[in-house]
């Protein structure tokens, strides 16, 4: 399936779901530990993005990255540090930070897969992934080069520049 049918047929079902390369995938129910900590996340980014007067937006879970035509993924939350999206859209193709939150069922696929096709997307400064159960956030930041460089965070000040945002890493753990 690629991307524009994908769309017209999530968009009439009762559950969520994702489109990784053509294979459509059911989103499970999430515990509460876990809608907790994408709240964080979106709160101590929409933060970060205030205090530092910047033109950016953070988008909460639900709303889909395009990777490519047939990968359309729903992170936990994602900044875009472009010209404001319309209101009417349901995806983006060109986030500056991407944040997935793991749980036993998605933590391969959060740390390999998407990844991998996450990294694809130019527009990519930084992707973290917050791993709850082991109270860490793993923070994969885009270097000169075009490489991706990745740091291990506990509790200490997680910078993302650019956009020019900093927040704790223990504001997403909880």
């Amino acid at each position: 399936m690629d991307r524009d049918a994908f769309i017209a047929w999530a968009i009439t079902q009762d559950v969520r779901y994702e489109l990784d390369h053509g294979e459509v995938l059911a989103m499970t129910p999430e515990l509460l530990d876990h809608v907790r900590a994408k709240q964080r996340t979106f709160t101590a980014l929409d933060h970060a993005i205030q205090k530092g007067g910047l033109a950016c937006e953070v988008i909460g879970d639900g709303f889909g990255v395009v990777v490519d035509d047939d990968c359309l993924y729903q992170p936990g939350a994602l900044v875009v540090c472009s010209e404001r999206l319309p209101g009417h859209v349901r995806v983006t193709s060109s986030p500056s930070i991407i944040v997935e939150v793991t749980s036993p069922s998605n933590s391969r696929v959060d740390t390999q897969v998407k990844l991998v096709e996450y990294a694809k997307l130019p527009s990519l400064a930084h992707y973290l992934i917050v791993h709850l159960q082991q109270r860490v956030v793993i923070h994969y930041q885009r270097a000169a080069n075009g490489q991706f460089a990745v740091a291990i965070l506990g509790h200490v000040p997680l910078v993302l520049d650019p956009p020019g945002l900093t927040i704790q890493a223990e504001e997403l753990l909880g």
